[in-house]
């Protein structure tokens, strides 16, 4: 080990992730060990983790739809967990980064040997190069720095990285950061539905009444909370650096649609 590195695990999920994998890995060059769960690319991909010296394991295939899709991801990164030389691991998407400040913090945290928990961290959005420092979903705190025995991700979709009962829970300060790009956000949002609807109705198929009227309810509330909080925003803190209306409009559609995917196998 390089006595500079971070002892941790950086693990980062791919899959024809070559367009931004490397800002991904820049941010992560001082981690010891970096770990690709890769989905069978057909791209740069794994050149580019060889180039950074990150190793390359195969997503585990029990939680792969058969073309090679995710099925459960809190499946995959469990079993990707158990790769990790390292009981810290930090987990980052291959579109989104570690803050300068985060991986500062980290260091810091690791030099005072704590025991195993887990760090919440806040999320900053990056739209076409500018920070937002105003939006519905902030400060959008993930549990994104943990010791692998504390908990366990759980959920097929948006996975969580849950802490045991009784295990400490601490929050940093600076953010992991996520991208999007103007001219390729509505391509971006209408390839990824199918996907993550999917999944949803897989999730809702023979569920009881019950279940589907809690998620029907947690998805309006979300709406609702969505739209007040971002016409709040944009009223009271217009600016560039204030998500725009337009962009927390797809975040209110993305709850309609997930409520019409609770209820669509009824209907078959």
């Amino acid at each position: 080990m390089n006595p500079d590195s971070i002892p941790a695990t950086a693990l980062i999920l791919t899959r024809n992730s070559a367009a931004t994998l490397r800002r991904a890995l820049d941010s992560v060059e001082d981690f010891d060990d970096i770990l690709i769960c890769d989905g069978g690319s057909t791209d740069d991909t794994c050149a580019i983790a060889r180039e950074f010296g990150a190793r390359t394991i195969e997503q585990e295939r029990t939680c792969l739809n058969e073309d090679g899709s995710i099925r459960n991801f809190a499946c995959v990164r469990n079993a990707a967990l158990k790769e990790a030389l390292y009981p810290w691991v930090l987990s980052i998407d291959s579109d989104e980064s570690a803050s300068e400040g985060l991986v500062a913090e980290i260091r810091v945290f690791l030099a005072g040997n704590p025991p195993p928990g887990v760090c919440r961290t806040p999320a900053r959005i990056i739209l076409d190069g500018t920070p937002i420092f105003r939006s519905s979903n902030y400060p959008g705190y993930q549990v994104r720095f943990f010791h692998r025995d504390a908990g366990r991700y759980k959920k097929p979709l948006h996975e969580r990285f849950t802490p045991h009962s009784n295990v400490p829970i601490r929050t940093l300060t600076s953010p992991w950061q996520y991208y999007i790009e103007s001219r390729t956000y509505n391509a971006d949002y209408g390839k990824d539905l199918p996907h993550h609807l999917a999944i949803y109705v897989e999730g809702y198929k023979n569920a009881p009444a019950r279940k589907r009227m809690r998620g029907t309810y947690r998805a309006l509330r979300a709406m609702l909370g969505i739209a007040i909080r971002a016409i709040y925003n944009n009223i009271v803190h217009p600016g560039p650096n204030t998500y725009p209306l337009s962009y927390e409009w797809v975040r209110i559609r993305y709850q309609w649609e997930i409520i019409k995917a609770i209820w669509r196998t009824l209907s078959k």
